[in-house]
């Protein structure tokens, strides 16, 4: 059924690439069970109706963050941001290609929502905001800075 529908877009809206298709999938799908995504029901029962109707409300903001994290004074820092309908991306980019860096993606409660953890200055994260805009953080931590 899934791919129906996201075969369905395509054909509606013809420049939606792969990632519109599954924002505006999980973006209309009905909540089943606990509250947001789990385990058991996943994102919920697809709605096509809904999901041809939310791809006009689906924005693509795309934005760049500088900042400065010093190795020396500062194990991590926080960037605020605030996110549409659809899925969230980050990509974490170093000046300095031999420091070990983290990327945290961070709910307005402090929540790990997603991470990426690796071993090199280049990080990148993706998460599902659901239907839901909202204030995120982004942490990058220091793990070394050789």
């Amino acid at each position: 059924h899934v791919a129906a529908l996201g075969a369905l877009l395509k054909s509606k809206y013809l420049s939606l690439s792969p990632h519109g298709i599954y924002d505006a999938i999980m973006s209309s799908a009905e909540d089943l069970g606990t509250a947001g995504w789990d385990a058991y029901y996943g994102a919920g029962l697809i709605n096509p109706a809904a999901a041809l109707n939310i791809v006009p409300s689906l924005t693509k903001v795309q934005d760049t963050t500088n900042g400065t994290v010093n190795p020396r004074t500062d194990t991590y820092d926080d960037f605020t941001l605030n996110a549409s309908l659809g899925s969230l991306r980050r990509n974490l980019n170093s000046a300095n290609t031999t420091a070990d860096l983290d990327l945290y993606l961070l709910d307005a409660n402090g929540n790990v929502l997603a991470e990426s953890i690796g071993d090199s200055s280049t990080e990148s994260i993706t998460f599902f905001t659901g239907s839901v805009s909202g204030t995120y953080k982004v942490r990058v931590k220091v793990v070394s800075n050789n």
